[in-house]
């Protein structure tokens, strides 16, 4: 399948350019789409999935069955940004299920993760904690501090949302914790908000103030705080949805490369399919 490149980004245009070569390998190829379809999909669901599509077809074709799961995830994220929560939970199920077969443990609780997110906003919390609890123990056996940080956020909102405050606490500060370690400023500061907010709905704000003050925030920063907790949480949880459905340092590298040199094979990260 030939398609211009005129209504995607100027910096696609060497991807294009191996995507639309035949006489390319096709690893080649299936890098470049792999790298299109992620570049493309947040800026926009319906042709991130169509290129996912023509992911899948080749992969299919070319028994590349990482890449064939790769394009399961790309279509399944496609489909819960546009709101249908079911056909997401599909190509998730699909997903796995080649991740499962092929032994890919990392793209295993990536699929987890991306379930989990439907599932909480479904109300199906049980299943979420489920399907979050098997993306930890694999997550855990592989040392993946980034991924972990942000299941074991989404598993404190879970356990936050059934009013199980323990255990969300647990959770939320297990997650702040490895974003202390980490120095990522962004989630750092979303862990506070969460922890803050947890005391809040528990009408504890004394607590809410004194967890503030003690990591460093000024008084009139927690008035700050404390009033907009609540208007911020929708599009934390939004974003983070964007990011939990992961795109890790691994596919990170992989984009990037592809990005600026994806005509020089020898320089573009090997392609692991892990997230």
């Amino acid at each position: 399948i030939c398609l211009s490149s005129a209504s995607f980004p100027q910096n696609t245009d060497s991807l294009w350019t191996v995507w639309n070569d035949a006489s390319t390998a096709d690893s080649s190829r299936l890098k470049a789409m792999k790298a299109l379809s992620w570049h493309t999909l947040f800026r926009d669901y319906d042709s991130g999935y169509v290129l996912a599509e023509m992911l899948h077809e080749l992969a299919v074709q070319t028994d590349d069955q990482s890449m064939v799961a790769y394009a399961f995830k790309v279509k399944g994220i496609s489909n819960d940004l546009l709101g249908k929560q079911n056909e997401a939970l599909q190509m998730y199920q699909e997903g796995l299920a080649i991740a499962e077969t092929e032994g890919l443990q990392k793209e295993q609780a990536n699929f987890y993760n991306n379930m989990g997110l439907v599932y909480r906003r479904q109300g199906r919390f049980d299943e979420a904690l489920e399907v979050y609890s098997k993306s930890i123990v694999i997550l855990e056996a592989e040392d993946d501090q980034k991924t972990l940080m942000k299941t074991y956020n989404n598993l404190g909102l879970v356990y936050l949302d059934q009013e199980n405050i323990p255990q969300a606490l647990d959770y939320l500060q297990r997650s702040l914790r490895i974003s202390e370690e980490l120095k990522d400023q962004r989630r750092i500061a979303q862990g506070y908000h969460n922890i803050g907010l947890l005391y809040q709905d528990q009408g504890n704000l004394d607590k809410a103030m004194d967890f503030l003050l003690k990591k460093g925030y000024e008084p009139d920063e927690i008035d700050e705080i404390m009033t907009e907790v609540l208007e911020e949480d929708e599009e934390i949880e939004e974003t983070q949805e964007k990011e939990s459905v992961s795109e890790t340092e691994e596919d990170q590298k992989t984009k990037d490369n592809a990005d600026n040199n994806i005509d020089k094979e020898a320089e573009t990260t090997n392609d692991t399919s892990n997230d």
